[in-house]
């Protein structure tokens, strides 16, 4: 599914490889299967993407698809790294 909801996310994702780029900086995306036990009586599985730039462990994000994992962790990237993202 492509709907509207996804493309909130997807915004981060492509400023942060854009910015990526015109540093020269390398990334290397790692995905985790976890399990959210938050919901009651429920086990809900789950993705953790961490973002390594230049081999090192720059913003981690969780989310129900890989997709949804690696935006967050795009966005929180941004963050760390100190980029202002216009819009946000």
């Amino acid at each position: 599914n492509n709907g509207s909801r996804d493309n909130a996310g997807v915004g981060h994702l492509s400023f942060l490889n854009q910015y990526l780029d015109q540093q020269k900086l390398k990334r290397e995306w790692k995905y985790d299967s976890i399990h959210d036990d938050r919901v009651k009586g429920r086990i809900t599985p789950a993705w953790r993407a961490k973002l390594l730039v230049d081999g090192k462990l720059v913003a981690g994000g969780k989310g129900v698809t890989k997709k949804v994992a690696q935006n967050e962790a795009a966005r929180d990237a941004l963050k760390v790294m100190g980029v202002d993202v216009p819009g946000v």
